[in-house]
């Protein structure tokens, strides 16, 4: 999607992506910090230091990462050796310059090896409804990924891949008997629309959530966002969400709706949440971190886990009129758009924001389902 690099800049307690760098490094296992487990609704901390100790521990931690995993081809041997300076480069200006630090673009991309090599940021593969926690380098999320492990896999039952005659457009989740929620620009790919006839669907688009467990989705559009909203650009001002109808009439039984989070004041900064849906590989104009997605060997258009935190309230975004909107920086790329942002804390079992947009190094877009609940609950979905 086409995004605004001024527009899509959100709010942040230290205004800065460096200050965003710093609180995501101190963190990470190698440089200390900790997971406070059970946290889900809490106040952000301050953007910590990060010492000269740090940055040979991170800097060592991404060589190691890169040495033991990954294709050998001479193109990507010498990629990770230019990203392994580029992180080094940029974690020595946040040792001595801090929220203040001015990265180059080619540094910020080596600042977000590390922060993948750190275990930071993951993402997880769910294979027949299972985590691969086989291997899995989880780092401060490890101890709550695995207590809360049947939750996360529960949630990932009802989570579904959009497609077109069989080409990736999306993620989906049942919302209600026999509905699924998406983005609104997801149903603009899959179906047309006209002010007198309102949406028509494309043929074949169905929605899978494991292996056989596909199901067609029907042309009655439950709901389609504004007429006027825009098709190729993001707009805050718009809703950017849909609900679908599956035909739920074969013999294979429909998943279970997921229950939505209520309040929309527990939408606060440094939450735990994470996104449950399927990373499609990058477009061409994002060569740059389609190179990151390469050398750490991730599979795209496959299911996945991937947590994180809310970085902006509710209202915290400047160009959000109607205070729908939070940001995070759960680890997404195109194919997550309409994905779930779930609870991780507390119960662990609410959806509480719909993913829907990202800009790189800037952050991540949902809207509240909170928010949306008017719509929501015309077809019966459950709130908490």
């Amino acid at each position: 999607m086409d995004i605004d690099d001024k527009e899509f800049v959100p709010r942040t307690s230290d205004g800065t992506t460096a200050g965003q760098y710093l609180r995501r490094l101190r963190k990470a296992p190698s440089v200390g910090g900790g997971f406070e487990r059970g946290r889900s609704v809490a106040a952000p901390e301050a953007t910590p230091d990060l010492s000269g100790d740090d940055v040979d521990a991170l800097v060592d931690r991404l060589e190691q990462k890169l040495k033991t995993g990954g294709s050998q081809k001479d193109d990507l041997v010498t990629k990770r050796a230019v990203i392994i300076a580029e992180g080094k480069n940029a974690l020595k200006k946040l040792s001595t310059e801090g929220a203040d630090a001015d990265l180059t673009e080619t540094e910020q991309f080596g600042t977000e090896a590390v922060i993948i090599a750190s275990g930071e940021r993951p993402t997880l593969s769910v294979e027949s409804g299972v985590l691969d926690l086989e291997d899995a380098e989880l780092g401060q999320w490890d101890q709550i990924t695995r207590d809360w492990q049947d939750r996360i896999e529960t949630i990932a039952k009802s989570v579904g891949r959009i497609d077109l005659a069989g080409r990736h457009m999306g993620t989906g989740w049942v919302c209600a008997d026999g509905r699924v929620m998406t983005n609104r620009h997801v149903l603009q790919v899959i179906a047309d629309h006209n002010t007198d006839d309102g949406w028509k669907l494309k043929d074949d688009v169905t929605i899978c959530f494991d292996g056989a467990n596909r199901f067609a989705i029907t042309p009655e559009i439950v709901f389609g966002g504004a007429p006027s909203a825009p098709q190729r650009s993001v707009d805050f001002a718009h809703v950017d969400a849909a609900i679908l109808t599956c035909d739920t009439g074969g013999a294979v039984a429909f998943p279970e709706p997921l229950t939505m989070e209520t309040k929309k004041s527990w939408i606060v900064e440094a939450r735990n949440v994470y996104a449950m849906g399927f990373p499609a590989k990058p477009r061409p104009h994002q060569e740059k971190f389609a190179v990151l997605m390469e050398i750490f060997q991730m599979e795209f258009g496959v299911k996945r886990y991937a947590p994180g935190e809310i970085d902006t309230n509710l209202g915290g975004i400047p160009s959000d009129p109607n205070d729908t909107v939070f940001a995070h920086d759960c680890s997404t790329l195109a194919g997550n758009s309409g994905s779930p942002m779930v609870d991780l804390g507390n119960e662990g079992r609410a959806v509480v924001g719909l993913h829907f947009a990202g800009l790189a190094r800037h952050g991540n877009f949902a809207h509240s389902v909170a928010a949306l609940k008017e719509h929501m609950e015309k077809i019966g979905a459950a709130f908490v």
